[in-house]
């Protein structure tokens, strides 16, 4: 009955448990391994989830040479007394990307990693708390590759398991400091101001954001972003680009900084795709961006208006201080704050955003 409860509801984590235990109790404890992890991944209940990890760890320790993996599994069983998030890493799979998601395990609030790649990307490294989604690449990339971060932020957050989770990118490493702080922050801030025009069951919280930058209309910054799991897949389940810079007129990635007046910016571009279910006007704003929302648009005045007072309803900015992050692809050491702010308008919290 243990195999064939299992079969008949492979997504009940009681059915894996279950089905754990009997691996263990005949010695096969590779299996009751991979069953208790089952048990973890897909079970809410931290008690459960507890027990699931310890017996998990037990096993490693009779199969042997796994000490690593056993102290791990212990400190994460042990972690289990706040709220648990999933952390999606989206984007291009490198190496620096593997000491990213060791890095952010360190940290007790922590659930799982989910690397969301693409299906070239390089063999993944096996480990019991990382799970790897791979999507085929697409023809067209988007404009600032918004294309390739649509597709890979909503296939990783569709396999989040936790009520709340981040999305951040798989090159880019905040500190344990920062993102404890915003761990604290946003669960003190995430409560929901503003409903949907056509279904006042959503969004379930606030999104909440590095910055935002006021002088483009609903440009939440992209970097990061913490939420509720289905907001955050509501947020991207938005339409892709069609035509890139790129495929309309050869114009290469470098050069795009020259054509904001005949582009929707890719943050913008995400923004006010979630914006419109809250307000219809941004509808219009869409159907007709070279009016609205390109740079310099003739009625950039209008769009802003509606911006101004929603896009800090929607997406709540985090202290400046809880961005300190390193990013290797600009080496980055730390986060240029003066710049961000004098040369590109980003606002924080501080800030009234």
């Amino acid at each position: 009955m243990t195999l064939e409860n299992f079969i008949n509801n492979p997504l009940d984590p009681k059915n894996s448990y279950d089905l754990a235990i009997w691996y263990e109790i005949q010695g096969q404890y590779a299996a009751a391994f991979s069953f208790y992890l089952r048990t973890a991944e897909h079970s809410y209940d931290n008690e459960l989830i507890h027990i699931a990890l310890e017996k998990a760890a037990h096993c490693l320790e009779v199969i042997g040479k796994h000490d690593e993996i056993v102290e791990d599994l212990l400190q994460h069983a042990n972690s289990l007394d706040g709220e648990k998030i999933d952390i999606v890493l989206q984007g291009g799979y490198q190496d620096v990307t593997d000491d990213i998601a060791r890095y952010y395990l360190e940290l007790p609030f922590v659930n799982n990693i989910i690397i969301s790649c693409w299906d070239v990307d390089k063999e993944e490294v096996q480990h019991p708390r990382i799970k790897y989604v791979r999507s085929p690449m697409p023809e067209v990339w988007g404009t600032g590759n918004r294309n390739l971060q649509i597709i890979t932020s909503k296939a990783g957050l569709s396999e989040v398991r936790t009520k709340f989770c981040i999305k951040t990118r798989s090159d880019q490493k905040y500190t344990h400091e920062s993102l404890t702080g915003m761990y604290d922050f946003f669960f003190k801030n995430n409560e929901r101001v503003i409903t949907f025009q056509d279904d006042h069951t959503k969004p379930f919280n606030r999104i909440l954001v590095g910055g935002n930058f006021a002088e483009f209309p609903f440009h939440p910054k992209d970097h990061i972003l913490w939420g509720h799991k289905e907001d955050l897949i509501d947020l991207f389940s938005l339409p892709l680009e069609q035509h890139s810079l790129y495929t309309r007129a050869g114009i290469p990635s470098k050069d795009y900084w020259k054509y904001y007046d005949h582009i929707i910016r890719t943050e913008s571009y995400i923004g006010a795709f979630y914006c419109a279910n809250f307000d219809e006007r941004i509808r219009l704003f869409l159907l007709y961006p070279e009016k609205y929302l390109f740079d310099n648009a003739k009625d950039h005045h209008q769009a802003m208006a509606v911006s101004d007072w929603l896009t800090p309803k929607v997406f709540k900015s985090f202290p400046k201080h809880l961005n300190q992050m390193e990013w290797i692809k600009y080496n980055w050491k730390e986060y240029p704050f003066d710049r961000q702010y004098n040369e590109f308008g980003e606002r924080w919290h501080e800030d009234g955003v």
